[in-house]
């Protein structure tokens, strides 16, 4: 059996040098006739960098920020934008403003109809994230002018569910801080009530002064009381005391101790007969519960400050989005490349006919070998 060497697959090449010629020949003209029917595309491009989450803090946007505050997003926002890019809502986001059906001939009634748009806007939608950072969103169509509108469409459907979803979380923050202000104000209410009641139950209405009042006139009563004492021992370690003045010190002694037992014992400034020691229990309940009533007032206007900053925040108009480069009906073309085709094809029908006088050589040898 022989082997086939270079020089004869060359001897073979260069008898069939016309055929492969013609066959090359003829693909070349059809493929560049057949790329001459395919219809240009168009690739129209915005520029944009996400807007940091700062743009929408109530601080940032009433200017009292007293941190560094960031207007370009990180990749944070970033992934959000692209992941929200390929969510259904953009698609149905721009269908709602731009009418794919009829650009693309689809019959909007039939079943499928949204299906084939949308596999027809992924293939030519895409959204990457480029060299410098940003964000570049491009659209794909035969016409210039669609694919600059569709584009541009995206671009502001995509900053308006952007900030929509940071709005969302926003007004979590306004419910959930609602909820805590109201419950607040309820136990704000039921405390008022309970000290309230304290008072007029009491007649406490200055606790710390009518202790202190009190309290005083127990130790200056205590004071005459141990003088009088005092007194009428002097009195008595006399020779010859004086009756009536002895008489008169007890008497003075009995008046102040009755006294003393009206406060100590019953607290002649409450009806219901407090007694000085309730009072001393009482009060500084009294006082605790009016420092929590206190802080309780102190943190419902910080929470109602708060909460107004929310509610103003979750309308005001922020961007997620910073425009760089707005997408313009482009003049050149992106595809098809018609002489890559048309070379690819002639360069292939080439060597697919090289392969096939190769093979067919072979089987013919082959056959010979047999016979």
């Amino acid at each position: 059996m022989q082997h086939t060497s270079l020089l004869d697959i060359y001897r073979l090449l260069y008898q069939k040098r016309m055929l492969i010629a013609k066959v090359a020949i003829g693909v070349f003209i059809l493929t560049a006739l057949i790329s001459l029917l395919l219809p240009n595309q168009y690739k129209a491009t915005s520029i944009f960098y996400p807007a940091s989450d700062d743009m929408s803090r109530p601080n940032v946007i009433f200017g009292l920020a007293t941190e560094r505050t960031y207007f370009y997003g990180g990749n944070q926002e970033r992934d959000r934008i692209l992941s929200i890019s390929q969510s259904q809502q953009l698609l149905e986001g721009v269908l709602s403003k731009i009418d794919l059906f009829t650009h693309y001939k689809i019959d909007k009634k039939k079943s499928k109809s949204v299906s084939k748009v949308e596999k027809i806007f992924r293939k030519n939608f895409k959204v990457i994230r480029n060299d410098l950072d940003a964000l570049e969103l491009s659209f794909i169509d035969k016409d210039p002018e669609v694919a600059a509108a569709v584009a541009n469409c995206a671009v502001n459907v995509l900053d308006s569910l952007t900030t929509h979803m940071i709005k969302l979380s926003l007004n979590a923050f306004v419910v959930s801080l609602e909820n805590k202000v109201g419950n607040t104000r309820k136990e704000f209410a039921a405390l008022n009530d309970s000290i309230l009641n304290l008072r007029n139950t009491f007649k406490l209405y200055d606790t710390k002064n009518q202790i202190s009042q009190i309290s005083k006139i127990i130790t200056s009563a205590k004071a005459d009381v141990a003088a009088e004492r005092a007194r009428l021992k002097m009195f008595e370690d006399m020779r010859n005391p004086m009756r009536d003045s002895i008489q008169n010190v007890k008497l003075r002694i009995a008046g102040l101790e009755s006294k003393l037992n009206s406060i100590e014992g019953v607290d002649s400034t409450g009806e219901n007969g407090m007694g000085i020691k309730q009072l001393v229990t009482i009060g500084p309940i009294l006082e605790t519960m009016e420092g929590y009533y206190y802080t309780l007032k102190a943190q419902i206007a910080q929470d109602d400050v708060l909460l107004n900053k929310l509610k103003s925040a979750a309308v005001a108009k922020t961007p997620a989005i910073h425009l760089i480069e707005r997408a313009n009906a482009p003049n050149d073309k992106i595809k098809p490349r018609r002489s890559f085709i048309v070379m690819a094809a002639t360069i292939a029908s080439v060597l697919f006919m090289i392969l096939y006088l190769l093979a067919k050589s072979g089987l013919q040898e082959l056959e010979s070998v047999k016979h």
